[in-house]
């Protein structure tokens, strides 16, 4: 059964693969008309019609639709997706990672699909090429690199909680993105080879690779390191740093 849209309130009557089907609400969103074309685009994107099967997959292009809405309604945008330019969706996608600008260029290009909606210069800005790509082994300050500074400097170094792995349930739903991604561009591929002819590829090719680096990645790529302050201020500082230096009067003052 394919995903409905529900108005009043604005909701999805979502059914997947395997589950039973529930209502999820889109929430009170500054900008109901733009959450309701985006909600159209997300009830077109869930299996059957699109390549959206799992939960954590669906959640993550809801939580998505509800940050755009939420931030070009901050930038001042009332509209509807058939008002959006380009200028708009740029400024959005240029300060946006990777992950948000494909999640909302999906939900407008299955929107479009549904009913040409897009003004022409922004449907071909949408079904372009993205601006950003997935980041690689990107460059991140790591923590122990900075500890290893202020040791070598005498100075004292805030206390950090590093993260080496990825959250479980974190990986599980930047599993579902990675699939998620393969998954579309298969889809994409295969309605442009039935327009266009065998002449066009498959797209596994193209996807294959990017799906092994993006998994790949997850359990090797080094994850930000996050800094909290410490409770007790500088004197629980200094009793951490004796504790764990074994007594080798460090730092020194």
């Amino acid at each position: 059964m394919p995903t409905e849209v529900l108005r009043e309130p604005l909701a999805l009557k979502l059914s997947l693969p395997g589950e039973e089907t529930c209502v999820v609400e889109i929430g009170d969103l500054p900008n109901p008309r733009l959450a309701a074309d985006l909600a159209e685009g997300l009830a077109a994107s869930v299996h059957p019609h699109g390549p959206l099967g799992k939960r954590t997959t669906f959640n993550s292009f809801l939580y998505t639709l509800r940050r755009m809405v939420r931030e070009l309604a901050e930038d001042g945008f009332d509209g509807s997706a058939a008002e959006l330019t380009r200028t708009v969706l740029s400024a959005f996608w240029l300060r946006s990672n990777y992950l948000v600008e494909y999640r909302t260029r999906s939900l407008l290009r299955a929107l479009d699909q549904q009913r040409r909606v897009l003004d022409e210069p922004v449907r071909q800005m949408v079904f372009g090429i993205n601006y950003k790509r997935p980041v690689l082994n990107g460059p991140l300050q790591r923590g122990r690199a900075r500890l290893a500074a202020a040791i070598a400097k005498s100075i004292e170094p805030p206390l950090l909680q590093l993260h080496r792995t990825v959250p479980h349930d974190d990986l599980a739903a930047r599993i579902d993105d990675a699939v998620g991604f393969y998954e579309y561009e298969l889809a994409r591929f295969a309605e442009l080879r039935t327009v266009h002819g065998p002449t066009v590829p498959d797209g596994a090719a193209t996807a294959g690779p990017q799906l092994a680096r993006l998994l790949h990645d997850l359990n090797t790529a080094e994850q930000p390191t996050w800094a909290w302050p410490l409770a007790g201020g500088e004197g629980q500082w200094r009793r951490i740093a004796r504790k764990v230096t074994a007594g080798q009067d460090w730092p020194r003052t």
